[in-house]
């Protein structure tokens, strides 16, 4: 029986995913399990695997196209099915285009040759792209299974009439594309801000001292790491800042699993530290560093980046002094921290230089109010103040 092989879903907001690369050519043997293809999904690479044993018979998306979750992707049939068992899966998964029907399956492997894009757009949608000189082969559907509808040909005809000389539009990524579904996501929870100025001249002088037994780096550990390690620690004083909210219920979770906004080419992703309440800064850290150097090589898996409880966003790096993290629903608490900068300061009566940073909570106000997020933030203050608590496994 011919079956096939679907485009995955991996995370809450993934609507499509871009081929990358076929591991198998039509003609392959296929067991259960085998290795397929690679597909991109908000910057991360995943590898799809065999539902079936059988022959790979067809190959329905090429590498570099992007199809929509559910969309089908190739057919795995066994060795004495014919083609016409294919091609009625095909049709009954995913219809034809209207342009022009697909080619003929056969059980035989194509000759090596680029195969045509196949694209299905209404007529409508076609004669409208036609008559203003639209490449219509060149558009993404919205419509079922992407199909290109009117609505598609008008935003095209829309950005080719305001794209002013001498410039050129780009179309979204797929990892751009991800973020503007997360931010669109996130400004739908009631969200509010409450922010405070923390010393952490302390916790920066800390972090220089350390030495052997506390710390067996080559390095000192990044601020960052810090923060993990202490965020960790204050939510314990506002468990309710560690929680997700579906739908009418309220999840708290024992464990903190923290989300890190690390920066990537095109955009960011967010890996997450489970349990980080439970690990030393040394096991923060060297997982920090691995998560981040794979993000960075595209090597991180959708299942590292799902699970969070609560995110940090350090935009200190990038000069930032104050900002407003966007909540990664269905978390219900994010950190922002702006740089460090020297200033001076009352401190006892008397005005002293101390580096200062601001830390700005923000949160979905349907679950939490101002009193635990001022919990949090005094409990960040006291460790910034006195951090050689950093160096307890648990809190």
């Amino acid at each position: 029986m011919a079956t096939a092989i679907t485009m995955p879903r991996w995370g809450m907001i993934m609507e499509e995913g871009r081929i990358v690369e076929w591991l198998k050519k039509e003609g392959d043997e296929i067991v259960v399990d085998d290795p397929i293809l690679i597909v991109e999904s908000e910057k991360v690479d995943n590898e799809v695997t065999a539902p079936a044993a059988g022959i790979l018979k067809a190959i329905v998306v090429a590498e570099g196209e992007t199809a929509a979750v559910g969309a089908v992707l190739a057919v795995i049939a066994s060795p004495d099915e014919d083609a016409a068992a294919v091609a009625a899966l095909l049709a009954q998964s995913s219809p034809p285009p209207a342009a022009e029907p697909p080619p003929a399956v056969t059980s035989a492997p194509p000759p090596p040759a680029p195969k045509p894009r196949r694209v299905n757009i209404s007529p409508a949608a076609r004669r409208m792209a036609e008559d203003k000189g639209i490449d219509w082969q060149s558009l993404e559907g919205s419509g079922p299974r992407g199909r290109i509808e009117r609505k598609d040909v008008l935003r095209a005809i829309e950005t080719a009439q305001s794209t002013p000389p001498g410039a050129k539009s780009i179309p979204l990524s797929p990892m751009r594309k991800a973020i503007a579904r997360r931010t669109l996501q996130s400004i739908q929870a009631p969200q509010a801000a409450l922010c405070r100025e923390t010393d952490i001249s302390q916790v920066l002088r800390f972090r220089h001292s350390l030495t052997a037994p506390d710390w067996t780096g080559d390095k000192p550990p990044t601020f960052t790491t810090l923060l993990v390690k202490a965020v960790a620690m204050a939510l314990a004083a506002a468990p309710i800042l560690n929680a997700r909210l579906h739908d009418d219920a309220i999840w708290l979770d024992d464990n903190a699993h923290i989300g890190v906004v690390i920066a990537v080419e095109d955009g960011i992703v967010v890996p997450v530290i489970r349990e980080a309440n439970k690990k030393t800064l040394i096991e923060i850290a060297t997982e920090l560093n691995d998560l981040t150097q794979r993000a960075r090589s595209g090597g991180l898996t959708s299942a590292e980046m799902e699970g969070g409880t609560f995110t940090i966003s350090n935009a200190g790096p990038l000069g930032i002094d104050f900002f407003q993290a966007l909540l990664y629903p269905p978390q219900v608490g994010a950190l922002g921290v702006g740089r460090g900068r020297q200033r001076p300061v009352v401190v006892d009566g008397e005005i002293v230089i101390r580096t200062m940073s601001y830390f700005c909570v923000s949160s979905d106000h349907r679950v939490v109010d101002a009193e635990p997020i001022g919990r949090f933030l005094g409990k960040m203050d006291e460790i910034m103040q006195n951090p050689d608590v950093l160096l307890k496994r648990t809190v």
